[in-house]
């Protein structure tokens, strides 16, 4: 679900362009990139990408409170969907307008930093009023600069979603989106000296997932779509330690252990999908002159099951993101990845899933972005005749009126085809979405 959802969301959320020049503060970004102060050695820094570009006549202002800064922001967007339950006959078309406020508060200390974000997605369907949704999204991040190059960051948040009808874990029969909560704590602890650098993270969530429900049958009288055996508790913990042998390259070594543990009860009627597993990568961190910079990282993985009516997986890992800068007025991103990720297909606890994203900004004005979005997915299950390939296409145009005002024009198309004997859902969806962002 996370990567279908991913690969979706990429690039159906253009305004998103807006968000990243004009300081619209992202809880997921601050989790990762609070203000690390790396030594000379690691700097990545010759190049600025379209996003990150300042434009300092449209960043949003912000309030100043004490020793912070608040950001509100409100984003509506009108889009149209030809297939809003993602099936392949039969299609229904609807418009859906969505509201989106927000509020992310930053610290602006010299030393150590402190965010917060708010967010709330409510979602209404001209037609098809069961597909109504409501989103909330909340959450603290912090760093503690210890010493000029040891720093310590944590962070918590909570999630209230709607699992979208194109994923591949959404059950068909149910008539309401599948309703889920998340709550996820991280820690993290960096230091570098001379050329070394070492980290360790660990994080933990927790999946409560609510049930569906569809018109009763005789066989299933009361209409209950049961989704709660899909609760789970996740468990990652990952060390890193990055060697540099040049002051714009750098070799690393990274380890992941993992564990994914569920909390249904009646493991006599669905087989328990508890498993453990671990990632092992090496490879290089760089900014070469100014045309290219990226991480990237390749390796083994493994997810072995604790119910031995669920094959293992195991092969090959990757984990890659490269910027290319052709001029100073295009960005040219692409992600790699090859993770195992779980499953809801009866006989197979998960699936080994491919993935490629290339997409490209070009700011055509100061005010004006391009944006095209090109991704693949291949997801292949274990123990199950099953492969998913998905395939997005995407363009989108944002339009900075000014530093409080921004438009955005996109449209995406997604197709899903599925092979084998346990083949899933095949669609295709076109969506249309025109945004308005609001922000001080």
């Amino acid at each position: 679900m996370r990567l279908a959802t991913r690969i979706l969301c990429c690039a159906v959320s253009p305004i998103a362009v807006l968000s990243g020049v004009a300081h619209a503060q992202s809880g997921e970004s601050d989790s990762v990139n609070l203000g690390t102060k790396a030594a000379d050695q690691f700097r990545r820094d010759k190049n600025i990408s379209v996003r990150e570009r300042p434009h300092p006549e449209y960043e949003a202002a912000g309030l100043r409170v004490g020793g912070f800064m608040v950001y509100p922001r409100l984003e509506t967007t009108v889009e149209f969907n030809d297939n809003i339950f993602a099936t392949d006959t039969n299609t229904v078309s609807d418009t859906v307008v969505r509201l989106a406020p927000s509020v992310s508060i930053n610290s602006n200390w010299n030393r150590h930093s402190l965010s917060a974000f708010g967010r709330a997605t409510i979602s209404r369907n001209a037609d098809t009023k069961s597909e109504d949704t409501e989103e909330y999204n909340a959450g603290l991040n912090g760093r503690l600069d210890v010493q000029r190059f040891l720093n310590v960051t944590g962070g918590l948040e909570y999630q209230r979603l709607a699992e979208p009808r194109t994923s591949q874990n959404a059950p068909d029969q149910s008539e309401d989106p599948i309703q889920y909560n998340v709550s996820k704590a991280r820690a993290g602890v960096e230091k570098s000296f001379n050329r070394v650098k070492l980290s360790a993270r660990g994080e933990f969530a927790r999946y409560d997932y609510k049930n569906g429900q569809t018109t009763p049958t005789v066989l299933n009288p009361t209409g209950v779509v049961r989704q709660d055996d899909r609760d789970r508790d996740v468990t990652a913990f990952t060390l890193r330690s990055d060697y540099a042998i040049s002051p714009d390259t750098a070799v690393f070594v990274q380890g992941t252990l993992n564990k994914r543990a569920y909390n249904d009860p009646s493991t006599a009627v669905t087989a328990a999908r508890d498993s453990d597993g671990y990632e092992l990568l090496a490879g290089a961190n760089f900014e070469v002159t100014r045309l290219i910079r990226g991480d990237a990282g390749v390796g083994y993985l493994s997810q072995n099951y604790d119910d031995p009516r669920f094959d293992d997986i195991k092969g090959f890992g990757a984990r890659v993101n490269l910027e290319w800068f052709p001029d100073e007025l295009t960005t040219v991103s692409s992600t790699l990845e090859r993770v195992v990720q779980d499953s809801v297909q009866i006989g197979a606890g998960g699936f080994l899933s491919s993935s490629a994203t290339v997409q490209v900004d070009h700011e055509l004005l100061r005010n004006v972005i391009l944006t095209g979005t090109f991704a693949y997915a291949d997801d292949e299950f274990k123990g199950v005749d099953r492969t998913d390939q998905r395939w997005l296409a995407g363009l989108s145009g944002t339009y900075l009126m000014n530093r409080y005002i921004g438009l955005s024009l996109g449209y995406t198309y997604l197709d899903q085809s599925s092979s084998g004997a346990n083949r899933g859902r095949e669609f295709t969806v076109q969506k249309v979405a025109l945004s308005l962002v609001l922000q001080r």
